[in-house]
């Protein structure tokens, strides 16, 4: 039996799914301001989000949740605001307005939690409008934007099996780059979990693994949801904070460890072009005194025995110079030692007591790493199979 194809079915198909992720993330968004904000403040974002956590939220709906917003605070209203043009440009989708759908999704902030989405929208409108090339290039630029994000690999599932059987060489590229990205991410867990265990440093700053796999952990933990670890939040905060404070104090004194070590170099050299001022001294002061002539007093020998005589007090005050150079010298190696102990106690310390503010943390991260590792994996080998399954069919 063959199926006609119906556009219509397609572009609702499509949006349902986007639909579906719009009124999670809105709830998710409304549980984080009752969670993390004040009573008020998230009374005001649970208004505006109302409207979209409804399946048949429309235009009018949109048109009450922008009002809502305009009384939020500036940082409050650029979150849901930029949510609002999301929505508002799956609506216009849904109504084939592809060009100005892309113009209010091209408006969402790139730091937003909604770019994601928004630049998988408009990939998704190139493709609806009938270009793969495009629409391959935008679900790409997306993916490669935000990297190993779950959400953005989610995207390109939904979009990869969305171009079936229609535009197999798009679908193929999307798996490909679903398969590339899970397995790099899933080796950079490895890498972090390389000592048996995680550092909680390792995730909270920058470390040896890839910089955009470990911010999608951080902000896993940081997003861990169970009402039972309130608790322990609030403690991992303070201990972060915490660490902020001596990592502040870290880098002033990796800074005064550079400042120190500079300024031994600017004496090295010092001192080197000081040798060389003293032995062309020595040469000058031998070429003058073969010159003298004793019990001569004419100008000529008076202006040799001056010059002699400022050669050598230039000589004095270099040795001068060259003696607390060598002196410095010898004091700012210690200085530089002292520093770096220092430096290394506060590393130490820094760890010693992120690991004793609170034993549960670790049951976060390990909660949080398991989840993203299973989220990946189980992507890759959905891509996997999807793809096998699209070219069996191909070959029919």
């Amino acid at each position: 039996m063959q199926f006609e194809h119906n556009p219509r079915e397609e572009i609702a198909l499509n949006v349902k799914v986007f639909a579906r992720i719009f009124q999670r993330n809105a709830k998710c968004i409304a549980l984080a301001a009752s969670l993390t904000m004040s009573a008020a403040v998230a009374a005001d974002i649970s208004d505006a989000l109302a409207p979209l956590t409804a399946p048949s939220g429309g235009n009018q709906e949109i048109i009450r949740a922008l009002e809502a917003a305009k009384q939020l605070a500036p940082a409050e209203r650029l979150v849901v605001e930029n949510y609002l043009r999301l929505r508002q440009g799956a609506l216009m989708m849904s109504n084939q307005h592809y060009a100005e759908a892309r113009e209010v999704l091209k408006a969402v902030e790139t730091t937003s939690p909604s770019a994601t989405q928004s630049g998988l929208l408009i990939a998704e409108s190139y493709r609806l409008e009938q270009s793969p090339e495009k629409a391959k290039d935008w679900f790409l630029r997306t993916a490669r934007f935000y990297p190993y994000r779950v959400q953005t690999l989610e995207g390109l599932l939904s979009a990869a099996a969305g171009q079936r059987p229609d535009n197999n060489g798009l679908a193929s590229a999307l798996y490909a780059e679903i398969e590339t990205q899970a397995a790099y991410a899933l080796d950079q867990l490895k890498v972090l979990k390389s000592s048996g265990h995680i550092d909680p440093i390792d995730v909270i700053f920058p470390s040896d693994i890839d910089e955009h796999v470990r911010e999608v952990l951080l902000v896993r933990c940081l997003q861990y949801s169970n009402k039972s670890l309130l608790t322990e939040s609030a403690r991992l905060q303070q201990a972060v904070e915490a660490m902020l404070v001596l990592r502040k104090q870290n880098e002033t004194l990796r800074s005064d460890l550079e400042n120190v070590a500079a300024q031994l170099s600017t004496y090295q050299q010092q001192r080197e072009r000081i040798v060389v001022d003293l032995a062309q001294h020595d040469k000058q002061l031998e070429a003058l005194k073969s010159r003298l002539i004793a019990k001569d007093l004419s100008e000529e020998q008076q202006a040799i025995r001056l010059h002699i005589v400022q050669l050598r007090n230039a000589q004095t005050r270099l040795r001068g110079q060259m003696a607390f150079i060598d002196q410095a010298s010898q004091k700012l190696p210690v200085i530089i030692a002292n520093v770096d102990r220092r430096v290394t106690e506060l590393n130490v310390s820094a760890r010693t007591r992120l690991r004793e503010s609170n034993r549960s943390v670790s049951a976060i991260l390990t909660h949080s790493y398991e989840g993203y590792r299973l989220d990946l994996v189980n992507l890759a080998a959905q891509a996997s199979v999807q793809r096998a399954e699209m070219m069996m069919s191909s070959a029919r």
